[in-house]
This record gives structure tokens, sequence and C-alpha cells, in this order.
């Protein structure tokens, strides 16, 4: 699997980007759901030693300011998430309040290499069968649309990873955080695994993140919390 984040935003450096993970240390550990019998929070599996949520997240609460600024996480957002199956879920967030709410939540917004390492080293989550459009939530390989509108988390059985992450590839992309700032301070950010309406060069395990977005930028984009067990 390969990493690439566009330079669309970035400062004006090249060379390869590693990716951090976050520490969640600082987030409200009292927000953080405890009810699994796991290493894991309820509505999350592990991978490796991260645990992830296993359905795009559902938003409970007041998402705060679209725009947090530099000094993001600005306190504004008490909504928190939550992971479960058979709902459609939230989307047209910025970064920020994806950002946000994770951290409310006691955990933190999946980094570019957790989410890519969750999602598998094949293609697709399920392998490299290129039958992307009847296993998951995106474009026919034509590039017309077999879908018209976002899913419900979890509906589509087979799109689901060997550890039990669903809908990675398609329905909504997710928000994902490479971990840098520009040189103005403001975060660069990522989206992963396209969306209902994406075609095959964008819903894929391994495609590069794209980060032509602003934070303050939504649109059909959902996202999902990390956290170490």
């Amino acid at each position: 699997m390969w990493f690439v984040l566009l330079a669309a935003c970035a400062p004006e450096s090249t060379g390869r980007i590693t990716y951090g993970s976050r520490d969640d240390s600082a987030a409200d550990d009292s927000a953080a759901d405890t009810s699994s019998a796991g290493p894991c929070p309820a509505g999350a599996v592990p991978v490796g030693d991260l645990c992830i949520d296993a359905w795009e997240t559902t938003v409970t609460g007041d998402l705060g300011n679209s725009d947090q600024g530099a000094a993001f996480p600005d306190g504004s957002t008490t909504a928190t998430s939550t992971a479960v199956p058979g709902v459609i879920p939230t989307i047209h967030v910025t970064w920020y309040q994806a950002y946000a709410t994770c951290a409310a939540s006691g955990r933190h917004l999946c980094t570019v290499d957790e989410w890519q390492a969750a999602c598998g080293s094949s293609t697709w989550p399920w392998g490299d069968s290129p039958n992307a459009s009847e296993v998951c939530a995106v474009a026919n390989a034509d590039g017309t649309t077999r879908w018209t509108d976002t899913q419900p988390t979890g509906s589509l059985p087979s799109c689901v990873s060997p550890e039990g992450v669903y809908d990675q590839v398609g329905n909504a992309w997710e928000w994902a955080d490479p971990g840098v700032t520009g040189d103005d301070g403001l975060p660069i950010t990522a989206k992963l695994g396209g969306a209902w309406y994406a075609g095959a060069g964008d819903a894929a395990c391994g495609i590069r993140a794209h980060d032509e977005h602003p934070p303050t930028f939504d649109g059909t984009i959902g996202f999902r919390c990390c956290s170490q067990p």
C-alpha cells in the first residue's frame, strides 16, 4: 500500500509525509464509551494496536463552529459520536467538527495511516476482485451511478474488511487527519474512501488522500473515530 498526500493545500515542501497518531489523553475521557466488553469502545473493533469505529459515525449534539481556526478545537463542539449499524451516517460536517467531535467522545479523528491500515492491504477491503459497485455503494465501472444517496451503515454486508470495518469504500467520503498544518497554522485535511457517486479511482483502500478542501468545507463527507485500546 502506498500513501500520497496531494500538495494543493500543503506548504511548499517535497518528500514523504509520515502521518502520526493522535494522543487521546488530551480528549475528554469522561465522554468515552466504555460499555464494550472487549479492549475497544462500543461500536469499535480492534485492528492491530488500534480501535476504529466499525461503522461511519452518527453524531448527537451540537457540532459547534464550522470554522475553528488554528486553535482547534475551540470548545464550541459538544457533540459526541456513536458507531452503530442501520442508520444514515452523519455527513455535511467540516473537518474541524469531525476532529472536535471525536475529541469530545474521548477518541481522535483517525489518521490517514490508521484509516488505510484498517481498510487493508488489498485494493478493496474484501480483496482485489474489481466488482466494487456490486459490493459497496460506489459508481459502476463505466462511471454511471448505481446508487442515488448515502445508504444506512452496514446495509451492504459484503462491504467489510476482514477485521469487521464496514463501508470504508464508498457510501460517504471520510475525513481523516494527516497530522500536519500549513504555514498559516491551519490544519491540512484529508478525505478518503469515496462516496456513493465515486468511481474506482477514489473508492479504494490505498488511494491517495485528497486534501483539496479547506477544513471549513462540508459535503458528502462523514468520518469515524479511532483510539488506542
